[in-house]
């Protein structure tokens, strides 16, 4: 499973992408560079003999796409990882032998075509990465959960995706730094494979104390009692549960005009909405780990937020597949069957989609538009602008 050992050594030692490395006077052979697809930060690599696979491979599973900069005028700030997308020009190169070994090497490594494999790889790269920072941080998890509809609790999740609405309840124990669950929520990017699971910034878990989500709760129980609904409006409410359109505001009426009832603060507001969603994943939602108190339970059982909360409509999309999730089915029964290329365009675009570029061929697997070429998200970014008074 070679390539060209000039390759990986312009991957750890500084790049001159004009000509040869200094360290490495192997000759080269540059006749298969092609085209960037990668826009802006593509940089032709040559391609030699002998460079192993499973290197570049090892090297490029725990780069994230983003990455943190500093700049002295404007602070901290988040930029695509520039060095890492770089590195991706070698899948620009590779001989067909060289296509075909690396198409093994990452079925091998993330379980694709088998989506039900993917899965799990995506799920114990969760579980383990909290569990390791718990470790490392001393803090007890308390619960892990994500939303049932996202590509992944679906089964329909191509390696590299996201997980959408994945929520960290902790314990920090003697951390009593509000900041503190903040600060976990950026480490836990740092031990997850990004070639399984994504883990960029809109990516990032929920990390929340269990103390935060009890205040959420309050929030919520002090504005049920304010706003006096009618019997009308509740059996409404419990209605729009099973709405399976993509009318967000429609769905999420209740924690709408019940937000209108907690105080017009941004992080109020946030607490609310993010404890509303917590309650919806312990109701509907895919739960991998709860180690909630009983008493804890009881709260949130019987917090209005329990009965009609419908942020996510985990219920009323629970049989409704978007479009791209119909496509990567089909993909998965036809990949065996494709030529090598195809294979290989296939396995090439879902590395530059974990990377976050949009430079690949085949965006029916990866977008999030329907067969009329309208988003399928609806009007969810409404909903929330509502409920938080943006």
């Amino acid at each position: 499973m070679k390539i060209n050992s000039c390759i990986y050594n312009k991957l750890i030692k500084p790049i001159n992408f004009n000509g040869q490395n200094s360290a490495n006077k192997t000759e080269c052979n540059t006749e298969q560079q092609s085209q960037s697809v990668l826009g802006a930060y593509y940089q032709p690599v040559s391609l030699c003999k002998n460079a192993d696979l499973q290197a570049f491979w090892d090297d490029i599973k725990y780069e994230n796409p983003e990455k943190e900069y500093f700049n002295p005028d404007r602070g901290p700030y988040i930029a695509p990882n520039i060095e890492a997308i770089r590195k991706l020009s070698i899948l620009d190169n590779l001989s067909l032998r060289q296509k075909r070994e690396f198409i093994d090497l990452f079925c091998k490594e993330t379980g694709f075509p088998d989506l039900d494999k993917v899965k799990q790889k995506a799920e114990s790269e969760i579980e383990k990465s909290i569990h390791f920072l718990a470790q490392k941080e001393d803090f007890d998890v308390k619960f892990i959960g994500y939303d049932k509809n996202s590509s992944i609790g679906r089964g329909v999740a191509i390696p590299g995706s996201d997980c959408d609405a994945l929520f960290m309840i902790i314990d920090p124990k003697w951390h009593e730094e509000p900041w503190y669950p903040g600060a976990i929520r950026w480490q836990f990017k740092d031990f997850v494979n990004q070639r399984v699971l994504s883990t960029h910034a809109s990516g990032l878990p929920e990390v929340l104390s269990v103390s935060y989500i009890e205040e959420g709760l309050k929030l919520a129980d002090e504005a049920f009692q304010k706003a006096e609904f009618s019997s009308e409006d509740l059996e409404r409410f419990e209605k729009n549960l099973t709405d399976d359109t993509n009318d967000f505001v429609k769905s999420a009426e209740f924690n709408i005009r019940l937000a209108s009832f907690i105080p017009k603060d941004d992080d109020k507001r946030t607490q609310y909405y993010k404890s509303a969603m917590l309650v919806e994943l312990i109701r509907d939602g895919i739960v991998n780990e709860n180690n909630f108190s009983p008493d804890f339970m009881r709260k949130i059982k019987k917090s209005p937020l329990f009965r009609f909360s419908n942020l996510m409509k985990q219920r009323g999309l629970n049989n409704k597949l978007k479009e791209k999730h119909l496509k990567r089915l089909q993909l998965i029964k036809d990949f065996k069957s494709m030529s090598l290329d195809e294979q290989f365009s296939i396995v090439r675009d879902i590395i530059y989609f974990s990377f976050m570029q949009k430079n690949y061929e085949h965006k029916e697997y990866f977008e999030n538009i329907d067969s009329n070429n309208q988003n399928e998200m609806g009007n969810i970014t409404e909903m929330y602008s509502l409920i938080l008074n943006i």
